[in-house]
């Protein structure tokens, strides 16, 4: 990682007028535009160096931990013309570094909620690579505010547990509430804290295909009707039915339609107890920050079904027209998680290798 700094600071040399990094007397160092702390030390992770300004506007810097975990901390400007300062460029740009990487894999995308003054929620990926004692993991932390855009990559061994929780502890406690955002010029992603979002994850994709097995006799009426957004939005706006101890149940068939010939769509929901989800982002490798309820659509055929379109919140009828549109004659075969017979029963789960 200090190699990658000393050629940055030796290809990028700033102009007068560069952005001002301001020495505090902690030995942490503050952006003077964006009013970003990189701090000299925070948990395990040492700061290697002082940040490296790029083209005037973007600032890097490189950490690492005694456990051989690398970690860079990237601001830009929402102005920025970095090829990786949108997601879909950040996340190019990972799975990029990862083409040659044996058994690489995606193992979980979604929310990474963020600050205390302001709540911001950012978008993490977690690559898995290899198997075994010596694997390792590469992750990626996005949050788009508009006016500045923060991003983290992470990489190093999973020999041990407790790397996954130094890793989001890294990113969850920076000094978040010293970026200069305000409620009237945060117009990024990371804004919307509300707004339903994608997710991936081992821990509740199985336990969809799990809940799916045991709790739902059935995933499609014998005669399914046309896929109207509005009565899908309907269904949805019904509160989950309550078990014997008041509490909701844990899992419902919530509508079905047949978009086309031989094609079946069930919209099902998960209703999670609270500390459940916060196991999933505090105690799981997943890591990401679930609040509820989570959907996602089983297509059915002659033949089997497939588990797609996991939604981490509530869905609108705007989220739900989108996923209609999406499903066509197939579906959308890149969000699958799970296969399972024509009942939806004996599912297994679908892995999201790069290549």
């Amino acid at each position: 990682m200090k190699k990658i700094a000393i050629w940055l600071a030796a290809v990028f040399v700033a102009p007068a007028g560069a952005d001002v990094l301001e020495k505090l007397d902690n030995g942490d160092l503050r952006h003077g535009a964006s009013g970003w702390v990189f701090p000299k030390q925070l948990g395990e992770f040492a700061r290697e160096g002082d940040p490296v300004v790029v083209n005037a506007t973007d600032s890097v810097a490189q950490y690492k931990d005694a456990h051989d975990a690398s970690a860079t901390v990237y601001v830009y400007p929402g102005t920025s013309s970095a090829p990786d300062a949108s997601f879909a460029g950040a996340r190019a740009a990972a799975e990029e570094a990862l083409k040659d990487a044996s058994l690489a894999q995606s193992w979980s995308e979604g929310p990474f909620r963020v600050g205390s003054t302001r709540a911001l929620v950012g978008d993490k990926v977690f690559y898995k690579i290899g198997l075994g004692p010596g694997a390792a993991q590469s992750v990626l932390y996005f949050f788009d505010t508009g006016p500045w855009i923060i991003k983290f990559r992470i990489s190093g061994p999973t020999a041990d547990k407790a790397v996954f929780k130094r890793t989001d502890d890294f990113v969850r406690d920076q000094s978040w509430d010293s970026l200069a955002v305000t409620a009237q010029n945060c117009t990024g992603s990371a804004c919307l804290t509300e707004r339903p979002l994608p997710i991936h994850g081992a821990m509740p994709e199985m336990l969809a295909v799990l809940l799916v097995d045991q709790k739902l006799d059935a995933l499609f009426p014998k005669q399914p009707g046309a896929c109207d957004a509005a009565a899908i939005q309907a269904a949805f706006s019904v509160e989950p039915a309550k078990q014997a101890d008041g509490t909701p149940a844990p899992i419902e068939a919530v509508a079905a339609c047949a978009p086309a010939k031989d094609l079946k769509v069930s919209f099902v929901r998960m209703s999670l107890p609270p500390d459940m989800l916060t196991m999933f982002e505090r105690e799981s490798p997943d890591g990401l920050s679930l609040r509820g309820p989570i959907s996602f659509i089983v297509l059915g055929d002659r033949r089997q079904t497939r588990f797609t379109q996991m939604r981490d919140g509530r869905l609108g009828s705007g989220e739900i027209a989108q996923l209609l549109e999406g499903l066509g004659s197939s579906g959308s075969a890149g969000a699958d998680f799970a296969t399972g017979n024509r009942n939806g029963k004996a599912a297994t789960p679908v892995i999201r290798f790069l290549k």
